[in-house]
């Protein structure tokens, strides 16, 4: 049984996620061999096809690597528009941190529940209480609430009803700081090195909670007209809130399944860059048929891509540039307005 970083035995919501040496190798940047000698250290055994444990496989190498420290921590996904891959980025973004050794935080904002149930959690499991309704009911706490997924990474359930928080917390002194006030007391930001929320394209008394606590929002959108639409109220809140409470909030914008071969698609890149070029992420990630296969299978990308998979490779790019920015290593003056690696 897989063991924590405190030395306690685990048991993970799930134990069907694998990773072979050569993608774990690609994504922290050594070779294959280096990967395999490391788990034959910690004598982890292969499954077959060379595939090994996630947990188990984690656990040998983490301790080998060399992390940031993060000054960024947290982090709200959030556009007005479905359809994105909003969901998708965020449950990737933190798995893929995992693999890194940074421990993740997953927090489910969105009605649909889809971060939640794509991590393995089984639909007769939502509505049973004890995740984010409970937690800004006050009924319960977010240690309480928290479910180990894989090693590194942990999941706070969605509800289907997350809408009566509206209600319940209309006439509430100080309703958009619950989740400030929980985090502070229970010291959540000193346990993770990164929290993730995933919000409702909808602003909601959960959305508003979510953007105070955050170091930043990012917008992830396909590369189409109603993703530029949808950004400038997003920019427009991101700088109202920072004023408000004072507070260095940065906008990101992350384009996704994106095809450079599509003319329509690149003259919305045009567009998206020549408004929001210093907000968007130098890397993007292009079309790919993982991002069907990872919600059919409720599995991370590096789990069941080939080893020349386009997403594979933009992921690891891209946490590249991102745990550079949450490292504080970038500023948003300093991002470039050139083609962001756009051809």
């Amino acid at each position: 049984m897989a063991k924590n970083s405190e030395g306690d035995e685990m048991n993970y919501k799930r134990n069907d996620i694998t990773i072979s040496a050569v993608k774990y190798a690609s994504i922290i940047g050594v070779e294959k061999s280096d990967v395999l000698k490391l788990m034959e250290h910690k004598k982890v055994k292969t499954l077959g096809k060379g595939e090994f444990d996630i947990n188990q496989a984690i656990e040998a190498i983490e301790p080998h690597i060399n992390k940031e420290e993060i000054k960024r921590k947290v982090h709200s996904f959030f556009i007005m528009k479905g359809g994105t891959g909003k969901t998708l980025t965020c449950y990737n973004m933190g798995h893929y941190l995992a693999l890194l050794g940074y421990k993740v935080l997953l927090i489910d904002l969105d009605p649909q529940c889809n971060l939640t149930t794509q991590c393995g959690v089984e639909y007769d499991e939502l509505g049973v209480g004890d995740d984010i309704l409970d937690i800004l009911k006050g009924k319960k706490t977010i240690t309480e609430c928290i479910v180990p997924i894989i090693r590194n990474v942990d999941l706070i359930k969605g509800s289907e009803v997350i809408s009566e928080a509206d209600e319940f917390l209309k006439n509430k002194a100080a309703s958009d700081f619950i989740l400030d006030k929980k985090m502070k007391d229970e010291k959540i930001k000193e346990r993770y090195d990164f929290i993730f929320f995933d919000n409702h394209s909808s602003v909601s008394k959960a959305s508003n909670n979510a953007f105070i606590v955050s170091d930043s929002i990012i917008s992830v959108g396909c590369p189409d007209r109603y993703t530029y639409n949808g950004l400038e109220p997003v920019l427009s809140a991101v700088q109202d809130l920072s004023a408000t409470l004072n507070k260095d909030i940065r906008f990101n914008v992350l384009l996704n399944n994106f095809d450079p071969t599509i003319r329509a698609q690149k003259i919305s890149v045009d567009m998206i860059i020549e408004k929001y070029g210093k907000y968007l992420f130098n890397n993007y990630v292009k079309k790919s048929s993982d991002f069907v296969n990872s919600t059919l299978t409720r599995q991370p990308f590096f789990s069941f891509s080939g080893n020349t998979s386009n997403a594979l490779k933009d992921y690891a790019e891209l946490l590249v540039e991102f745990i550079e920015i949450s490292s504080n290593k970038t500023t948003q003056e300093s991002t470039t307005e050139d083609n962001h690696g756009i051809a």
